[in-house]
């Protein structure tokens, strides 16, 4: 009778543990987490699942909170001591990510951003592409966020895996405001990404007129090049940016620097037979007979296409003088830029190397 007595209590433990480790554990809450179900996973929590669970991407339930802006949740979790700085894997695009990535990238959501740096999240840490909370607020548009985090001390200057910082993310989503404050707070206007990009050549690709005049009263300089040796105005000729052309001009970006082919943006208005991309360049003094690496001219590659008026505009914008003297000194100071271009490209490309 008692060892049947023991048989039976040995029994009820068993089943107690099966039934707690069933709730920790619960495959349910790993399909409410997959679900983002915020309800079921409150409610599992409650009933005391495990706060660390993952699904197959490691997603916690702390992840979902900051992803939604669920502070109760998070508090919830946080309090019951859930892991602030546990990492996703296994998502091509979400790989390596906290929950303070989730709660930076989206705008309102300071709370839970307190909430985790109180609670030691990293502020530093980096996700699969290197992009800190820092980068995600930049993302967001959230000018309130971006200046929290930079209170709390974040690397303003850290570039991603790529290279880009902030501002680089800043600008290519048009934020002005948060362009503005992370300047403010230090953020190199000329840093390059592996491309060679600055913030300037990545305004210039979404014509951003506002963003160039705040970017070049900042500082960013109009004859930084990237990996092929183009300058911003290069770019907004190529990509057939006109307002960003035209800011450029107007604030002395040098018409004829040559990229490392020795070509200069002329060269990319005639290519595209621009007829009034060629106007505004030689507007501001392009010249028509600039020879790139190959000998060739702007003139040169025009008369192998049919277009006869913009032939006829580029012969008349001649760059020379008639005075033998003086049109040597010019070709010789032509050839010079486009040594010193060169050097400057192979050195950049180089140092990338190393």
């Amino acid at each position: 009778m008692q060892s049947r007595i023991v048989q039976m209590s040995v029994l009820i433990v068993l089943a107690a543990a099966a039934i707690v480790c069933y709730v920790m554990f619960s495959p349910d809450l790993k399909a409410a987490i997959e679900k983002e179900d915020i309800s079921a996973v409150k409610k599992m929590i409650k009933n005391g699942a495990d706060v660390n669970a993952k699904n197959q991407y490691g997603f916690t339930p702390l992840h979902l909170a900051a992803k939604y802006g669920d502070y109760a949740l998070a508090k919830m979790l946080v309090d019951k001591k859930a892991d602030v700085n546990a990492k996703s894997f296994d998502s091509a695009l979400l790989a390596g990510r906290t929950p303070l990535h989730f709660a930076a990238g989206k705008d309102g959501n300071m709370p839970i951003v307190n909430l985790l740096l109180e609670n030691n999240a990293d502020i530093e840490a980096e996700d699969k592409f290197g992009l800190t909370a820092l980068h995600h607020a930049a993302m967001s548009n959230s000018g309130d966020m971006l200046a929290a985090l930079l209170e709390k001390g974040v690397n303003v200057a850290k570039g991603a895996k790529d290279k880009k910082t902030a501002l680089h993310f800043a600008v290519s989503k048009k934020s002005l405001r948060a362009a503005e404050i992370l300047i403010k707070k230090g953020a190199p206007v000329n840093a390059k990404d592996s491309a060679g990009f600055t913030a300037l050549h990545t305004a210039v690709i979404n014509d951003d007129r506002e963003m160039i005049t705040l970017l070049m009263d900042k500082g960013a300089k109009a004859d930084e090049t990237d990996n092929n040796g183009d300058t911003a105005l290069h770019i907004a000729v190529a990509k057939e940016k006109n307002d960003a052309a035209e800011e450029l001009l107007k604030r002395g970006a040098p018409v004829n620097f040559p990229n490392a082919a020795g070509r200069t943006p002329l060269f990319d208005a005639v290519f595209h037979k621009d007829e009034t991309f060629c106007k505004l360049l030689l507007g501001y003094g392009a010249d028509p007979e600039f020879k790139d690496q190959r000998g060739d001219t702007p003139i040169s590659e025009l008369e192998t296409f049919n277009k006869p008026a913009m032939l006829e505009l580029l012969r008349k914008k001649r760059a020379k003088s008639g005075d033998p003297a003086k049109d040597a000194a010019d070709d010789k100071e032509k050839d010079m830029l486009i040594k010193k271009t060169r050097e400057k490209f192979l050195k950049e490309i180089n140092k990338q190397d190393q």
